[in-house]
């Protein structure tokens, strides 16, 4: 019995989609509601695409954000108050914004137009934040480089030495080596030599692709059970699974990239400080610290938590310090809730990159309530303790380690499927039959994510394995 069903026109993970005859993507039909859905905006969307296409040709949205991107340098290399800057501006502003309608890149499967989709929120938010709400030169220096002496930094630069500084800072994400730095980084205590930091990446990267693909071959595995009654198929399995599944790939996702250049800088001793392992501190802390919601993503939040006094929600919730404690508590929650909604408007750009061309109109993937569930979970947790008198110092008892694991355990085992892998599944055209139909297309939606990850050597040795043996 299949486990799961496609649309008749649908293709899945590691296919293109398929194409309606004027070259356009569609989805499987579903009857799943759509939380942003306009079929108004998908014809507007429709209409502009065409409009670009026709004076820009066949550029579609990746290479408008590769030329958005490769223009960060190309700005900042003239004086802020020059005409030549000024003028580029509209022409950067002009491609991220063509991002959200040009053409679609051909052959994409749906995890992959998900993944450009977050490449979009996260580089269009990046570029943004450290071109256009901050004076760049003033701003973002990086330690020991740009901040040495008065009246020097960028903007004393010469045309080469200024590239430089803008190519690294439209591509660090968590300002390592900056004077400003995402919360919550793991420092690298001790720090390692530089042979041990390599074999602790190449470790790492090799167990993950190990992990990932179990997670591929469990996902397969379950969706190919013929007996309903099968305990892969009970409830609590299944929303374990999701829960990490999806949090393993995301992890793979994550920290690859970052991994293979890690190793290679500091193998080579190319690139300068790139080559010091400390400027390659882990992406997550240890997993025996996710005793609180809040310890589980200060560990890795995006860029709008920068820890410096011109973070975003600063600018929108002023920098002067509330003077009563009522005061802070409510700025600081503020920020948390601010944090988090600009989380999960880039994550929304990953659906609708999905969804934008669907006929049943443009869906969030169910971002806008997942993220708005975690700093909830965060105030409920920090009202309960409050009220019981425990505070985290960073040092808990036994027993506040025993409670924050069981809270943090159930409520990302009932929050990651029921607000996240589903609603992003459905919203993607994915389905399942019967009762456990939601809960099968996540499980889908795990094993698109995992088969999406690039040159996997796991997979590789298991299919030479599994030939060798047959």
């Amino acid at each position: 019995m299949d486990s799961y069903q496609q649309g008749p026109s649908q293709q899945l993970a590691g296919s293109a989609l398929p194409a309606t005859p004027d070259g356009r993507y569609q989805l499987a039909s579903t009857d799943m509601p759509l939380s942003l859905e306009s079929h108004e905006l998908s014809s507007i969307i429709r209409a502009s695409q065409d409009a670009v296409v026709g004076v820009f040709g066949p550029l579609n949205v990746s290479q408008f954000l590769l030329i958005a991107t490769a223009m960060t340098p190309v700005i900042l290399i003239w004086a802020p108050k020059s005409v030549i800057r000024r003028a580029l501006y509209p022409i950067q502003l002009f491609c991220l914004a063509a991002t959200l309608i040009a053409p679609l890149p051909p052959g994409q499967s749906q995890a992959d137009l998900y993944n450009m989709g977050l490449q979009v929120g996260t580089i269009g938010a990046r570029i943004l934040d450290r071109l256009y709400l901050h004076n760049p030169e003033d701003t973002f220096l990086r330690v020991g480089v740009d901040d040495k002496g008065p009246d020097k930094g960028p903007a004393s630069y010469g045309t080469g030495r200024k590239a430089r500084w803008a190519f690294e800072l439209i591509l660090s994400g968590r300002g390592i080596g900056w004077n400003w730095r995402v919360g919550g980084v793991p420092r690298l205590n001790p720090a390692p030599t530089r042979w041990s930091f390599v074999r602790s990446r190449v470790r790492t990267t090799l167990l993950t692709f190990t992990l990932i693909h179990a997670v591929t071959l469990i996902a397969s595995h379950i969706l190919n059970v013929s007996d309903d009654n099968s305990p892969l198929r009970s409830p609590f399995f299944l929303r374990f699974f999701i829960t990490t599944g999806w949090l393993t790939v995301i992890y793979g996702h994550l920290t690859f990239p970052e991994n293979l250049v890690a190793i290679f800088f500091v193998t080579t001793g190319l690139g300068g400080r790139f080559a010091d392992p400390q400027q390659w501190p882990p992406m997550f802390g240890d997993i025996s610290e996710s005793y609180s919601i809040r310890r589980c993503w200060g560990k890795f939040w995006h860029a709008s938590l920068r820890r410096s006094t011109n973070a975003p929600g600063q600018l929108l919730l002023g920098s002067a310090r509330p003077k009563s404690r009522l005061g802070r508590l409510s700025r600081r929650y503020a920020m948390l809730f601010l944090s988090f909604i600009v989380s999960g408007a880039i994550h929304a750009f990953g659906s609708y990159m999905v969804t934008r061309d669907s006929t049943q109109g443009i869906s969030d993937g169910g971002a806008a309530i997942y993220f708005l569930a975690q700093p909830t979970a965060v105030l409920i947790e920090d009202a309960v303790s409050a009220a019981l008198g425990i505070v985290d110092d960073g040092n808990p008892s036994g027993f506040r380690r025993i409670i924050g694991y069981v809270y943090v355990s159930l409520f990302w085992v009932w929050c990651f499927p029921t607000l996240k892998v589903i609603p992003l599944a459905l919203a993607h055209g994915l389905e399942g039959n019967g009762a456990d139909g939601p809960m099968l297309a996540a499980v889908r939606a795990c094993l698109e994510l995992s088969e999406a990850l690039p040159f996997n050597p796991a997979m590789s040795a298991w299919k030479y394995g599994t030939t060798m043996l047959s």
